[in-house]
């Protein structure tokens, strides 16, 4: 079982002190292999540089239950950081700078795992602004 927990952390101001801006930040709780931390890396990347608002979020979940009907044979985007491409099965995700870098290798996961990540991630967007603000959400299998 993969459980994401979503939260703030505080930036390092130019000073190297804490005391920055806050941003948003991914990790997997319990975290044991690298398929795990994976996806800290590859979901946290996506929605935090890509995918950064309830509204996108909500057109991201628009797009991927068109998939899910079959309207649609697969959904993508070039976000800021990443291509993201969603397809009835599963999401591929793959770094634009660093397409191939040993590092970055295209990354994917099961529809369903990035889907509950990602309506966990708007409620997470939904919560005010601050250092108690947290969003726990645990994957389904597959």
């Amino acid at each position: 079982m993969t459980i994401l927990r979503f939260y703030y952390d505080q930036g390092i101001t130019s000073d190297g002190q804490n005391g920055g801006t806050l941003w948003s930040a991914v990790e997997v709780v319990g975290s044991q292999t690298v398929s795990e931390t994976d996806y800290a890396k590859y979901l946290g990347g996506v929605f935090h540089f890509d995918i950064n608002s309830p509204d996108h979020c909500a057109d991201v979940l628009s797009e991927i239950e068109k998939v899910e009907r079959g309207e649609s044979e697969k959904a993508g985007w070039t976000g800021n950081a990443f291509f993201t491409d969603i397809y009835r099965d599963r999401v591929e995700v793959e770094h634009q700078q660093f397409v191939d870098h040993p590092d970055w290798p295209l990354w994917s996961c099961p529809l369903g795992e990035f889907k509950a990540a990602l309506r966990g991630w708007k409620s997470f967007l939904e919560l005010p602004v601050n250092m108690n603000s947290e969003m726990l959400v645990e994957l389904p299998n597959g």
